[in-house]
């Protein structure tokens, strides 16, 4: 069985269905940008994963960011957070073999920045689960 996978790439207002074969072509795409500072976040649930303990780890985490002092560092945290949040809010819940979301703004080679936003299930179970703010994306 292929997992399906929702994702947007290009563009931050679509989403778009297709199977787990139509993203490898853009792993090795995103395993190479780079974020500025810790800009970027891979958040990996289980299916035992509850929604509403990874929001409000996602808001304690946005509490925590709020406190930087510098603008752009903590401006790029907060808008990586708010978007992992809204992600998450489509899902009633965690699919049976888990989520990995990725998402956050992020340089390309050229130097652009580009808003990434991955929601993915996998195919196969996901075993533990993972929260990563980074300059990169852990796929």
């Amino acid at each position: 069985m292929q997992s399906e996978w929702k994702y947007v790439y290009e563009d931050a207002s679509e989403w778009q269905h297709t199977t787990e074969q139509c993203f490898e072509p853009i792993r090795e795409k995103v395993r190479q940008l780079q974020g500025d500072g810790n800009s970027l976040i891979t958040l990996v649930l289980t299916a035992d994963s509850s929604i509403t303990s990874t929001q409000k780890m996602l808001d304690d985490e946005m509490a925590i960011a709020a406190t930087i002092k510098s603008r752009i560092n903590r401006l790029t945290k907060l808008s990586a957070l708010s978007t992992a949040k809204s992600i998450l809010g489509v899902y009633q819940s965690i699919p049976k073999n888990g989520l990995m979301i990725m998402c956050g703004n992020a340089l390309t080679v050229e130097g652009r920045i580009k808003v990434v936003k991955l929601a993915i299930v996998q195919s196969h179970p996901v075993m533990v689960s993972d929260f990563r703010m980074d300059k990169r994306f852990w796929c």
